[in-house]
């Protein structure tokens, strides 16, 4: 009988903690050690000489950044694929910035596709109902995917998120290779009821790929209490970046400030490469009535505790 038999595409997972991808796939792992008798992690980062925190458990590769030969006669097997997306980049402003992309993105596949190859034979994995999960679906996915029509037993899925999921973060409005990546893939688990339609309505010809994830939110045995003291207490859970508007939204609590007889308390837990700025910000907005908390990255308990020991009104 086959090992069911499972190979991990993500970033550095193994040696951080406390991130979007980190949080998430070590719950998946609690699930797929149970259903998976061998699990590969590949991360796609340089992990080398860096303390492994993460998947000890499972079967780690270290060497996914190291150059393979057959890359450059991958490269050209398979050139028609970039010829492909070539044409489909719009001549506007953003040309020569999508054009780099999509051929920096080939390669980058190429280099996957190569790596996933020579990785494969030297662990000797039987490729018959292989499942290949990709946690982004970006450049290294689409190696998998290009892989998997050499060797069409594979199977190959990805998460989708937000910068790898919607086009227009992107200059140009659009992902390399992104119609043929679907159309080559099992399956997309989409973290958002947002990222799923959006999904829906751009390619409908393949919904029938596209699924909503659980993304690891447990239920909790403790229900959350309103305020009872007058002041509205709102707050909002995330990494903080650019991409969150939380400036946005600081701004946004000036101006009700200015014209409101309430008063509001607002939370925002977590940290990220905005975090310095937005503390800056806040000073420069100098709320008088209206509280502001930034609390930056706590743990698991400490928010298990913020939770049962603080009244929330909105959860944005």
């Amino acid at each position: 009988m086959l090992k069911k038999q499972l190979i991990i595409l993500c970033y550095d997972f193994p040696v951080r903690n406390k991130t979007a991808e980190a949080n998430l796939l070590e719950f998946q792992l609690t699930v797929f050690k149970d259903i998976f008798e061998e699990i590969h992690i590949i991360p796609t980062a340089t992990i080398k000489a860096k303390k492994i925190i993460a998947g000890h458990q499972h079967t780690l590769a270290h060497d996914f950044r190291v150059f393979k030969i057959k890359s450059i006669i991958n490269i050209i097997k398979n050139l028609k694929v970039l010829v492909d997306d070539f044409r489909k980049i719009q001549w506007n402003n953003h040309f020569i910035n999508t054009f780099i992309e999509s051929l920096v993105s080939y390669i980058k596949g190429i280099h996957s596709y190569s790596f996933l190859e020579y990785y494969f034979f030297k662990k000797n994995i039987n490729l018959d109902g292989l499942i290949v999960y990709s946690f982004w679906f970006n450049d290294y996915s689409l190696g998998a995917l290009l892989l998997k029509k050499k060797y069409p037993n594979i199977s190959v899925i990805s998460g989708g998120h937000g910068y790898d999921l919607f086009e227009d973060r992107h200059k140009g409005g659009r992902i390399a290779f992104r119609e043929k990546s679907i159309s080559l893939i099992n399956y997309v688990y989409v973290c958002s009821k947002e990222g799923l339609n959006y999904l829906q309505i751009k390619y409908p010809h393949y919904h029938q790929k596209f699924i909503l994830l659980n993304t690891g939110i447990k239920r909790k045995k403790f229900k959350i209490k309103p305020s009872t003291d007058g002041i509205f207490r709102i707050i909002s859970l995330s990494r903080t970046h650019p991409v969150k508007r939380i400036p946005y939204l600081l701004q946004k609590l000036k101006e009700i400030e200015n014209h409101s007889k309430f008063e509001i308390e607002y939370f925002h837990i977590g940290g990220g490469i905005e975090f310095q700025s937005l503390k800056e910000y806040l000073n420069k907005l100098d709320f008088k009535k209206f509280k502001i908390n930034l609390t930056g990255v706590i743990s698991d308990e400490a928010l298990e505790i913020f939770f049962k020991s603080t009244r929330i009104d909105a959860f944005l």
